[in-house]
């Protein structure tokens, strides 16, 4: 074997804080390599588990903001709509087409097209929609339409059904943004994916806490009452 070479062991995921999970991966660990014991797989997982979560928990450095950096432009996703790695939110009456004209959005950040007929200006991304409110074949059905109307070349957008609140399913979605390099999250929609009331600050916070570890461009439709839109 050529000098600093080292042969592939263990591709895998755990829970960090499940001591099942890492016992599984430390048993894979010794059984795929012959020079380590399980007991010293079992130290090196839990060594990096630890610190893993050290560094989680730990949360972003602090920066230095000085009044005489240049001023960056904002940078929009879809030009003067959405505003790139913030998150915005689309809403209005249930009924009102916020789905179609987010969908809509979408295949214009995914293709991107650029000469489109809504005179908006994207940046090419990749875009996951979450779904807490149809199908998958409700959705296959409007993005196909959609691309047929505007006489566009085959595309895909990656979809996921959702049924579990957002916060409880995260770990799982972080993964799946990892692997296929989301950087646009859609929504569909708000209340659902909170879980619970989202008039009420811990429910809101849960949510948007865990949006904001997605690191990346976030669109939520939200449902809004005739009420409560004319009270605003």
């Amino acid at each position: 074997k050529e000098k600093g070479y080292h042969p592939h062991i263990l591709q895998s995921s755990l829970s960090l804080t499940s001591e099942r999970s890492k016992s599984e991966i430390a048993k894979k660990l010794a059984s795929n390599y012959d020079k380590i014991t399980e007991d010293e797989a079992n130290d090196i997982v839990e060594q990096l588990c630890v610190r893993v979560l050290a560094l989680y928990r730990g949360g972003e450095p602090v920066v230095e903001l000085y009044t005489c950096d240049e001023i960056e432009p904002t940078h929009f996703k879809v030009y003067p709509l959405i505003v790139e790695n913030e998150i915005n939110l689309i809403f209005g009456e249930g009924g009102s087409g916020k789905s179609i004209f987010v969908l809509a959005l979408a295949i214009i950040i995914q293709l991107p097209w650029e000469h489109n007929p809504l005179n908006l200006s994207p940046r090419k991304g990749k875009v996951l929609w979450l779904d807490w409110e149809t199908s998958k074949k409700t959705m296959g059905h409007r993005i196909k339409l959609l691309n047929t109307g505007f006489g566009l070349p085959d595309l895909y957008i990656s979809y996921r059904y959702c049924v579990t609140p957002l916060a409880d399913d995260l770990e799982t979605i972080q993964q799946i943004c990892l692997e296929n390099q989301i950087d646009t999250v859609v929504i569909d929609s708000l209340g659902m994916a909170c879980g619970g009331d989202i008039n009420t600050a811990e429910v809101a916070t849960r949510f948007f806490q865990a949006f904001r570890s997605l690191n990346c461009t976030g669109i939520i439709i939200h449902h809004s009452s005739k009420e409560h839109i004319k009270s605003r």
